[in-house]
């Protein structure tokens, strides 16, 4: 048989077209589709938070203005007058012996003052301070929960237990 470039269509030739047409057709509906759908307004999640980051900044920064306004206060207030009895055990307290503090007669804020003794080491040194006695020796600060060797010789040079 001679074949013509003019042949005649058949059914397989028609068969074999039907898949890719209906799978182009199918592209072109999903893009239709696509585009048509009216666009959605994202939320900026990034920008709420933000917001609640700067929200947070802002409510610390009042906190630690607050307390900077207060501790001047009180420090006033708690400051004797200079021939007051307790100016010589303020002085004591904080002076005894060339700016050393005196563990029996500090406060909490003092002590937490001391490196490597925060809030709650500083209200068991005042809990055994009250419970035992004074401290008849800065070793004594051995048997306070928490107080180990290595933090007594970090905090020794600062400290005095006086009677």
């Amino acid at each position: 048989m001679v074949s013509h470039p003019y042949r005649r269509r058949t059914n397989k030739n028609v068969r074999q077209l039907i898949v890719p047409l209906l799978l182009i057709s199918i592209a072109v509906g999903l893009l239709v589709a696509a585009f048509a759908q009216p666009k959605q307004k994202v939320q900026d999640d990034w920008t709420q938070l933000n917001r609640e980051v700067d929200s947070a900044l802002q409510t610390q920064a009042e906190v630690e203005v607050e307390k900077q306004v207060v501790v001047p206060e009180k420090v006033k207030s708690d400051v004797p007058e200079a021939n007051s009895p307790s100016a010589k055990q303020t002085e004591t307290t904080l002076d005894t012996s060339a700016g050393k503090l005196d563990i029996n007669r500090a406060t909490a804020e003092q002590l937490d003052s001391l490196k490597g003794i925060g809030p709650a080491k500083a209200q068991a040194i005042l809990a055994d301070r009250e419970q035992n006695g004074p401290f008849q020796s800065v070793d004594d600060l051995l048997r306070v929960k928490g107080i180990g060797s290595k933090l007594l010789a970090g905090i020794k040079d600062s400290i005095v237990a006086a009677p």
